[in-house]
């Protein structure tokens, strides 16, 4: 790699909010959900609704397509979710991200993977708690952004580090869904951030109920 004919290509993320969802940056966002003095107010919501699914069902095909080949992202947040110029998702920094082997196997579908790895806020309990994981912490961290990009608030903006290891992590408190959200996506949310770790849907499960929630509105 330190040979002069060595390069990379990379992509060019669009700017500037090329490493926030952009959906939860817009403060006119803001306005058109809590303002009922906004002309055909109904209808600009549930664009902007199916703009959010849009881009969570791009995120949860992307992370199917790690899943199968044996990678886990460990480390979604939006901080590491960006737009390109055509306003495709891309999901980048794979710092944190490990392909499991038959090495790392328990015998019941977890692995023995380095604890306490990526975000607090969005780390799945398992994980947090120095236990073997799955797949399905990619599950746990989706269903906590989920939420996030469907209340346009950071999840637990009011919690201290320890209060999360506390209230979250080892009693369970999850963030409030609120009136109006569609119920598939609430039971998606909730599904996902499920202390019991069978409960969980895959990836592709969760890819598949989001795309059904965008056919349907």
């Amino acid at each position: 790699m330190f040979s002069p004919n060595f390069f990379l290509v990379l992509d060019r993320l669009q700017t500037p909010y090329s490493t926030r969802l952009r959906v939860m940056e817009d403060t006119d966002l803001h306005d058109l959900e809590n303002s009922i003095f906004v002309w055909d107010r109904a209808t600009k919501l549930r664009t902007l609704w199916g703009e959010r699914m849009r881009v969570m069902k791009d995120l949860a095909g992307a992370l199917s397509y790690l899943h199968h080949l044996k990678i886990i992202y460990r480390d979604l947040k939006p901080e590491n979710v960006g737009f390109d110029f055509n306003g495709n998702v891309k999901l980048f920094d794979f710092g944190l991200a490990r392909e499991v082997h038959d090495d790392d196997d328990c015998g019941n579908g977890n692995y023995k993977l380095t604890p306490c790895t990526g975000s607090l806020r969005y780390m799945a309990p398992e994980n947090a708690n120095k236990w073997p994981y799955s797949f399905l912490a990619d599950s746990y961290s989706f269903g906590i952004l989920l939420w996030e990009v469907a209340a346009l608030e950071q999840p637990y903006n009011s919690f201290t580090p320890k209060e999360i290891r506390e209230y979250v992590i080892k009693w369970g408190e999850r963030p409030k869904t609120k009136d109006g959200w569609s119920e598939r996506v609430v039971e998606l949310m909730k599904s996902s951030w499920d202390s019991n770790v069978r409960k969980r849907p895959t990836m592709e499960i969760i890819e598949a109920m989001l795309k059904k929630e965008l056919e349907n509105s």
